[in-house]
């Protein structure tokens, strides 16, 4: 029994080495994969801040160029509208004096045929007062 014992002990011992060998390994592999784990995380990161940084670098020089043609929009804008309230003021002009001597035509007409029209009725009174005299002197006589 003492050989069975030797063997059992010898049996034993080998597998705790390659159990405790098994056990090392897998630390290290362990280790080793998380160390590789760690890095691609890493490198990941890195690349995804980069990614971040471009992207806000983009949008900031969209948001500058947008902002440029706005403004020249709006510059454009306002002398289009500046040249359209000189065209309005000017028309605006143009009727108030058209209306002007519009009004001074009609004013001027308006004398004309009341001058008429005071003409043909002191010469109608003229005419009826003669007409009135030689009736009266037809009965005075």
């Amino acid at each position: 029994m003492s050989s069975e014992n030797i063997s059992t002990v010898k049996s034993n011992r080998y597998q705790e080495q390659m159990y405790t060998n098994n056990q090392l390994q897998m630390k290290k592999l362990r280790s080793d994969f998380e160390k590789q784990y760690r890095s691609t995380i890493d490198k990941n990161e890195e690349l995804i801040q980069k990614v971040r940084d471009d992207y806000e670098i983009k949008i900031g020089k969209t948001e500058n160029e947008l902002e440029l043609k706005l403004n020249k929009i709006r510059a454009e804008q306002t002398e289009i509208l500046a040249a359209e309230k000189e065209r309005l003021d000017s028309s605006v002009n143009n009727l108030r004096e058209s209306h002007k001597t519009k009004i001074g035509e009609i004013e001027s007409n308006n004398q004309n045929q009341l001058k008429e029209i005071q003409k043909q009725h002191n010469q109608s009174i003229d005419t009826a007062k003669d007409k009135y005299l030689k009736a009266k002197q037809k009965w005075t006589v």
